[in-house]
């Protein structure tokens, strides 16, 4: 994977990596759980980007992106763990790039904390109506 730059806004963190070139199936975001959310931007013109939570994604599957600066986000809000799992990308045609920005919920210890931050995540998106 490509080194992601990095912002830390409160207890958030916010990485955006940019990958110029996905001839064959190439990972672009690994699996967490404390991903909040994800954004997938077609980053060239005169391509487009097939994505899917599947490996090995094909030209033809999963969710396709067809517009230069075209943008897809997925949050936990609107559509639950999906943003947590392992996602995939391919280009179609010459030439494509895709940028993915991710948030993660990490409060100060998260590290330390283990499955019993999983658990706090849940309830606090319990409680929030999520």
């Amino acid at each position: 994977m490509a080194n992601p730059l990095q912002a830390i806004v409160g207890d958030f963190v916010v990485t955006e990596t940019t990958f110029n070139t996905l001839t064959t199936s190439t990972q672009v975001a690994r699996r967490d759980p404390t991903r909040w959310s994800i954004l997938f931007g077609l980053s060239r013109t005169g391509s487009s980007i097939s994505l899917s939570t599947v490996s090995p994604v094909t030209a033809t599957s999963g969710f396709i992106l067809v517009t230069a600066l075209s943008v897809f986000v997925l949050n936990f809000r609107d559509v639950g763990p999906l943003p947590t799992l392992d996602w995939f990308a391919i280009q179609q045609g010459i030439g494509g790039g895709i940028t993915v920005v991710e948030t993660f919920y990490r409060p100060a210890g998260w590290e330390e904390a283990g499955p019993e931050l999983l658990d706090e995540l849940a309830e606090r998106y319990r409680r929030a109506g999520l």
